[in-house]
């Protein structure tokens, strides 16, 4: 994986755990990359 593909997983992972949750809008915010969207459905 590069960084960039590292950074689009880090990103949700620790709004997920700041915030006990992960909306969809917080996940299109951060993430660019379909297939790592769908992973934090």
């Amino acid at each position: 994986m590069s960084d960039k593909e590292i950074g689009q997983h880090i990103k949700p992972l620790r709004i997920q755990h700041q915030k006990d949750s992960l909306k969809e809008s917080d996940t299109k915010k951060v993430c660019t990359r379909e297939d790592v969207m769908k992973k934090f459905k």
